[in-house]
């Protein structure tokens, strides 16, 4: 993970430039544009992180399966193996609790694409041809692999209210207004 520069204001204020994430391969997982985020200060003291308000600028996720089923975030991010710990009672570690807003975010989905099976020679090698040549759905070459691109940007997110508790993981969200371009 990188992170761009660093703010923190008074009280208990972060503001983050830029931030990302990339797998193993240097590819990009996930980045943010301008990040400001508020919290409790009393809460860190005890240790817990308790957001209050959090606005992302330009997020941007890419998820993408190679022709062998694999998806890039579980090579990046390994599955814990180890037994569960007892959980130590007592309230979350991390929690959100107060307005949530995203603006201009962009999904990005990558899939393996072939023509269909009960095509052969030249019939193949035209399909092929022409989904390289379609805009939508966005159809590319990845080495010897063809992948199937559907992006969906614009994406805007406008919760007044946003309550999570990180570790029995409880979401409630009101939303104002959700938008997705494609």
């Amino acid at each position: 993970i990188a992170f761009g520069a660093l703010r923190f204001g008074p009280g208990c204020a972060l503001a983050i430039d830029s931030a990302a994430m990339r797998d193993p391969d240097d590819s990009l997982l996930v980045s943010l544009g301008p990040t400001r985020a508020t919290c409790e200060f009393g809460a860190l003291v005890r240790g817990q992180l308790i957001i209050t308000s959090l606005d992302v600028a330009r997020p941007n996720v890419v998820a993408r399966q190679t022709p062998s089923g694999v998806w890039n975030w579980s090579r990046a991010i390994k599955r814990d193996t180890s037994p569960p710990k007892p959980s130590p009672g007592g309230p979350p570690r991390v929690v959100v609790m107060g307005p949530v807003r995203l603006t201009g975010g962009a999904v990005v989905l990558e899939v393996p694409w072939a023509p269909p099976e009960s095509l052969r020679g030249a019939a193949r090698d035209r399909a092929i041809d022409s989904a390289l040549a379609t805009r939508v759905p966005s159809i590319r070459r990845s080495g010897n692999a063809l992948l199937r691109r559907r992006e969906f940007s614009g994406i805007v997110i406008d919760a007044p209210l946003v309550r999570t508790a990180i570790g029995d993981t409880t979401v409630i969200a009101q939303l104002n207004g959700l938008a997705v371009t494609s």
